[in-house]
């Protein structure tokens, strides 16, 4: 019973600390790992909904220290074998993980319902070319719009080279192509 018990308290904690750490290094760098953005503006309509997996990390740590922690709980509380034990703790894992799913699919789909932009809306928009477009040819521009910074293929409205930072305007969008001009 003590292996068994050794078991609860390492997943337990191993979650938990994962958590832990993983919410450190995405509030200090960054976050948002554990959503699949879709394409964003292009096709003439789509919105980006973002959706979290089942399998992302969050909820597999999620899991992990839910049944840790109800393996505790029942190692503790009561008399069972290990089988009963087992089960109850999968249990609970599974009642955390999907309780995690449930509450980050509503924190996601409420933080990003506003971020939603129609090709239509960019036109006039300014951008920055991020790599260089050759003459009567392709490079690529980010802008940021509705708090979202997007990278995207870009040519010359002119068919003339413009050079790596150099500010631009969206003059019009074809397919997923942004037609640019330098500011001037």
């Amino acid at each position: 019973m003590v292996g068994i018990r050794l078991l609860y308290y390492a997943c337990f904690f191993v979650g938990f600390f994962y958590a832990l750490i993983s919410s450190a290094l995405s509030y200090f760098f960054g976050g948002g790992h554990d959503v699949h953005h879709g394409d964003v503006g292009h096709g003439g309509g789509d919105h980006g909904d973002a959706a979290i997996s089942v399998l992302s990390p969050t909820i597999v740590a999620a899991f992990i220290s839910g049944f840790g922690g109800t393996g505790i709980l029942v190692t503790s509380l009561t008399t069972w074998s290990v089988l009963p034990g087992a089960v109850t703790s999968i249990a609970g894992g599974l009642f955390l993980a999907f309780s995690a799913f449930f509450l980050l699919g509503l924190l996601y789909s409420r933080t990003q319902g506003g971020s939603e932009y129609q090709t239509s809306e960019l036109a006039g928009l300014p951008a920055e070319i991020i790599t260089a477009i050759p003459e009567n040819g392709y490079g690529e521009i980010a802008y940021n719009t509705k708090g979202t910074r997007t990278n995207a293929p870009a040519c010359s409205l002119d068919g003339q080279p413009i050079a790596r930072h150099t500010p631009v305007v969206i003059v019009r969008i074809v397919g997923t192509t942004h037609y640019v001009r330098k500011i001037e």
